[in-house]
């Protein structure tokens, strides 16, 4: 079951990820980009990680546009997929970017620190 479950995670990314080039929803701002997505056990309900690259006012818009969107992804996900059953769609922002930016930027500021230590002694 987990490779099966695997594998329809991995097809229903890349479906939502082609549905959303063609969303015409003027409230998707900034570029919204799939991160990954999560399928319960039962193949139920599907929890779909994304983030945006833009402000903060393009993160919320996105939001939104991606939560009223929820049902029409999920029609025409049946008609692209055959499956018995398609799974309810939650849009959940994915933070683990900027968590990484953040490490990043705290990675950068110790070499620079350590750089000057070095360089005093």
């Amino acid at each position: 079951m987990p490779d099966r479950i695997t594998r329809l995670e991995e097809l229903f990314k890349e479906e939502i990820s082609k549905i959303l080039q063609t969303l015409k929803d003027p409230g998707l701002a900034g570029l919204v980009t799939l991160t990954g997505l999560r399928l319960t056990r039962d193949l139920k309900n599907a929890t779909v990680f994304y983030s945006v690259l833009g402000t903060q006012e393009d993160r919320e818009c996105s939001a939104k546009a991606l939560s009223r969107s929820q049902n029409y992804i999920r029609s025409l996900l049946w008609d692209r997929i055959r499956l018995k059953f398609i799974p309810s769609i939650t849009f959940e922002y994915d933070r683990t970017p900027e968590k990484a930016e953040r490490v990043e930027r705290i990675l950068d500021q110790i070499h620079k620190e350590n750089e000057k230590t070095k360089r005093k002694s």
